[in-house]
């Protein structure tokens, strides 16, 4: 089985706008993806503004191998989407499979789910960390770990070894932890009260609203 995705966000700019396609294949000893990612709209900026923003002269990235197979399940939805004829999203993202092509419906979950992969390429390629969040609620703190190129998610508190749970649930925490509107927010230099940080220097107060979520699922 194959796929083609691909995909661009309408609402960046330059040097931050990008375009991407995704070829996927379903193979016995995993997923096969090939990944090209352009960098687009650069041509009225000089090499020294690229500099100045934390960019190169040239951005543009390409990987071809096989991510774990704990993917398939995931992949197959993009086999099984329902599909329209056009959108008026700000993503770009279009699917061709077989003699079928179009966009997604369910455009959260399929922006999601490429995004979930894309991060576990760049696990693969070693240009990422697995993602972590230390997280304090009702008084006990937790380390959360997402490994995207293995798709698995664990926690771990003060007092035990970590602990896998399933991948849908670290899903959930991460929509709920992420649900928090930053430029509201004053950020912590120490942690206090319910609160989490994904760098260690910076802890964000979370609501009451938040934590009730958080309970729910850890």
């Amino acid at each position: 089985m194959k796929a083609k995705i691909s995909y661009q966000p309408l609402d960046l700019s330059a040097p931050y706008a990008y375009a991407a396609v995704m070829d996927i294949e379903l193979k016995d000893e995993g997923v096969l993806i090939q990944l090209e990612v352009e960098y687009v709209g650069r041509d009225s900026m000089s090499i020294q503004a690229l500099k100045d923003l934390g960019f190169t002269e040239n951005d543009d990235y390409s990987w071809k191998g096989i991510i774990d197979e704990n993917w398939k399940e995931d992949i197959l939805s993009f086999f099984e989407m329902k599909l329209a004829l056009d959108s008026d999203n700000e993503i770009y993202l279009h699917i061709s499979r077989d003699t079928i092509s179009g966009f997604p419906v369910e455009i959260n979950r399929a922006d999601a789910l490429f995004h979930e992969l894309l991060q576990a390429i760049l696990e693969k390629d070693n240009l990422e960390a697995p993602l972590e969040i230390s997280l304090q609620k009702n008084g006990t703190k937790y380390l959360l770990k997402w490994v995207f190129s293995e798709r698995t998610f664990s926690a771990q508190n003060d007092d035990s070894n970590p602990e896998s749970l399933e991948w849908e649930t670290g899903r959930e925490l991460m929509k709920t932890i992420y649900s928090i509107d930053f430029e509201t927010q004053n950020p912590l230099k120490k942690a206090k009260g319910d609160c989490f940080s994904s760098d260690g220097d910076l802890w964000y107060p979370l609501s009451k609203s938040v934590v009730k979520k958080l309970n729910q699922l850890l």
